[in-house]
C-alpha cells in the first residue's frame, strides 16, 4: 500500500522522508524537476553532505511566476470532469495549459506527443493530493530557499516556456 502524505505536510518535511531513505544509502545526485524543485532545495539546504551534486530542471525557483500560491479557483482545475472536458472540446488551451506556447506551430508529431501527455494525466482523481500540494504549499514554499546558501554543485536549467 503507497504512503498517504500527511496533513499539513511541507516541502521540508519531503526532504526529511528523502533523508531518512539517505540513511541507507549514504549521498545521492538529485535531481528536483517542476514543483519537485522545492523539496531538492531543501534538501540540499538542509542535508548539504548527503548531496554529491544537484540539478534544477525547469523547476520553481525563488522569484519566478510559479512561486506563488494559486487563487482558490485553481482548486477547480484539479476536477477530473472539467480537464476531461477541456481536453475534449478545447484542445488548444489545454494544450497551453500545459505549457505549448500559444505561437508555437505544432507538427502532426508535436500534436500526436502533446495529446499523448494529456492522455497520460488521466485518471486525475489520484493525483488531486499532490497537485494540490504543488499549487498552494510547494509553489510558495520555494521563496523560503536561498540558493546562495546552497554549497553542493549545482545545476540550474530554466526556460521561459518549459
Amino acid at each position: 500500500m503507497a504512503a498517504r502524505r500527511p496533513a499539513g505536510a511541507t516541502p521540508a518535511d519531503q526532504a526529511g522522508a528523502l533523508t531518512e531513505l539517505l540513511d541507507a544509502i549514504d549521498t545521492i545526485d538529485v535531481i528536483g524537476i517542476s514543483a519537485g524543485a522545492t523539496s531538492a532545495l531543501q534538501l540540499a539546504l538542509r542535508h548539504p553532505e548527503r548531496v554529491r551534486r544537484l540539478v534544477i530542471l525547469v523547476g520553481n525557483v525563488p522569484g519566478s511566476p510559479t512561486a506563488v500560491v494559486q487563487p482558490a479557483m485553481a482548486k477547480l482545475l484539479d476536477r477530473q470532469l472539467p480537464i476531461w472536458l477541456m481536453k475534449t472540446l478545447l484542445p488548444r488551451l489545454m494544450a497551453r495549459l500545459a505549457g505549448v506556447p500559444p505561437t508555437f506551430a505544432m507538427t502532426d508529431v508535436d500534436r500526436r506527443f502533446v495529446a499523448e501527455f494529456l492522455d497520460s494525466i488521466f485518471p486525475l482523481t489520484p493525483r488531486r493530493p499532490g497537485v494540490l500540494f504543488d499549487a498552494f504549499v510547494s509553489n510558495a514554499d520555494v521563496e523560503h530557499c536561498s540558493l546562495e546558501a546552497i554549497h553542493v554543485p549545482t545545476l540550474v536549467v530554466h526556460t521561459r516556456d518549459d
